[in-house]
């Protein structure tokens, strides 16, 4: 579990499960707006930099201060992605 960075990509969350060929991609963000689809788009963008080989299998997740839009939890609920609120990490948020 960790981090992934180099000149050209970033990933907050990297999270590799060697025995079973899976990996968790995720991304924080501290802004005042609610995280959309946008944010998704650009996570899967960066999976094939991080990735140990093209057939890995691939959860994303996507942790957020200020929530998400509707169209993006609709979206991450039919293709089991998960979303993580500031509420869902600290009590009285």
């Amino acid at each position: 579990m960790g981090s992934y960075w180099d000149r050209q990509t970033q990933v907050d969350v990297v999270g590799l499960n060697w025995s079973q060929q899976t990996v968790l991609l995720g991304e924080a963000r501290w802004t005042s707006r609610p995280l959309g689809v946008q944010a998704l788009d650009e996570l899967r963008a960066k999976a094939s930099a991080v990735l140990p080989a093209p057939d890995w299998h691939v959860h994303y997740a996507l942790f957020s201060r200020s929530g998400f839009t509707e169209q993006l939890t609709v979206q991450a609920n039919s293709e089991n992605v998960c979303l993580v609120g500031l509420e869902d990490i600290v009590e009285d948020a």
